[in-house]
């Protein structure tokens, strides 16, 4: 049976979103899972063995030096059903030349693997709380919370509740606020769900509470339409106009597919009331030859004047085979009329089966990588060996020191580092320069 995943890249399409203004937001299905972290775009594997993510390691483009700085890490930490137990996001300490943890999320789940509850921390203070609270298999509803920290205590901010359908799929979702005046939760907004197949909506209609004529009002929807390979090939959304009691629509999507059903671009449309739809922003999506790996990724914004695509970003993926994943964004220079690096990033994934412990999903990994001089080591922690080890398993005699080995004198090619406890074995690869 093919297992499909999606690998999400969120150091990168974060750092993107940063630099760039968000003009629009589509509503939130909440039909995804329960977690999620960071939103952006993904590279969708077919065929492989499990894998987890171990780390992923952002570097920033040093336009002076020309060279590509330490920037955000993140590393994730598994249990032995393979559900992501904690997310950790580090910046790197240039001063001290080391990795400062800034968040820290933290998954707790049942003995079935359902979700309990996630926690985000900052330095180590919490900060919020989601937990989740079912009827059998499905979430009944959720309550968010922050932490208060002059009581030390959690204070209620939002509640989530979902309705079902005969097919368990949500049917509604009401959100709530808590007010503390009567110590209750108040309503506040509802989204309403219509489906084409299996999972897939073709109406999301979300409405507020009226307080004043105690009623649902609507507010804003998205209708979606598919083509013959159920694709979701267009996306509307709409406002609700009050004054004229009718929908406006105001935003299309127009998505395409190679003969894989693999989406290949992604053109937004802003409606115009005069010219009627007018194109604005584009992605574009590229795989490798032959597989369903993606290679690139790039975005244009629309130029009205000169009635053309100019390119923003794009993303490529330039190696797969140490680390797993790597790939570099750059942004379009309009002085230069020229492709400018902006970050590169590293993903590094660990091929696990089942009855592991749990420490054999604490990464253990080493950076840079590849590397010239200097080899750091990352969660070296609770480990009784290290060792480095050739291409032909020779055991090579190198002291750690203060975190990290001496690199220098080895020659160019690819090396692994053993990481041994009473208990479990792990191992990291690196390419000596």
């Amino acid at each position: 049976m093919k297992n499909t995943f999606f690998i999400l890249c969120a150091f990168l399409m974060s750092a993107l979103i940063q630099a760039k203004e968000i003009k629009y937001a589509t509503l939130n299905t909440k039909q995804e899972s329960a977690i999620h972290t960071i939103p952006f775009s993904f590279f969708k594997v077919e065929d492989m063995p499990q894998r987890f993510m171990d780390s992923a390691i952002n570097y920033k483009y040093n336009i002076t030096s020309q060279q590509y700085d330490l920037s955000i890490k993140y590393v994730y930490r598994y249990n032995a059903q393979g559900n992501k137990t904690d997310e950790i996001q580090m910046s790197y300490n240039v001063i001290l030349s080391k990795w400062d943890t800034v968040y820290k999320y933290v998954n707790i789940y049942d003995a079935s693997g359902k979700i309990l509850s996630n926690q985000i921390f900052y330095d180590s203070i919490p900060l919020q709380k989601s937990e989740y609270f079912y009827e059998g298999e499905l979430v009944s509803y959720m309550i968010y919370s922050v932490w208060n920290v002059d009581a030390s205590s959690w204070d209620y901010r939002k509640k989530g509740e979902s309705e079902y359908d005969e097919s368990a799929r949500v049917k509604t979702y009401t959100d709530y606020t808590w007010d503390t005046t009567s110590a209750s939760w108040l309503a506040t907004s509802r989204d309403e769900y219509l489906y084409y197949k299996l999972n897939w909506f073709s109406n999301l209609t979300r409405s507020d509470w009226d307080a004043k004529s105690r009623s649902w009002v609507f507010n804003s929807k998205v209708d979606v339409s598919f083509d013959n390979n159920d694709n979701r090939n267009i996306e509307i959304l709409s406002d609700w106009d009050t004054l004229h009691s009718r929908w406006d629509s105001h935003l299309k999507y127009d998505f395409t597919f190679n003969s894989n059903n693999d989406e290949t671009s992604k053109t937004m449309y802003v409606w115009n009331s005069i010219l009627g739809w007018q194109p604005d922003y584009k992605t574009e999506i590229q795989y490798f030859p032959n597989t369903r790996y993606t290679s690139s990724q790039s975005g244009y914004e629309w130029n009205g004047k000169l009635n053309q695509w100019d390119p923003l970003y794009k993303i490529e993926i330039t190696n797969m085979e140490n680390p797993d994943y790597e790939g570099i964004s750059y942004n379009w220079s309009k002085e230069t009329a020229s492709w400018v690096p902006d970050f590169k990033y590293d993903l590094y994934f660990s091929e696990l089966g089942t009855g592991l412990k749990d420490d054999v999903f604490s990464l253990k990994s080493c950076y840079p990588n590849p590397v010239k001089d200097r080899l750091y080591l990352y969660n070296a922690e609770g480990v009784d060996t290290v060792e480095l080890v050739d291409t032909y398993g020779n055991i090579l005699n190198k002291s750690v020191i203060n975190g990290s080995i001496d690199v220098t004198g080895l020659q160019a090619g690819l090396y692994y580092v053993r990481w041994e406890s009473s208990y479990s074995q792990s191992i990291s690869k690196f390419v000596k320069q």
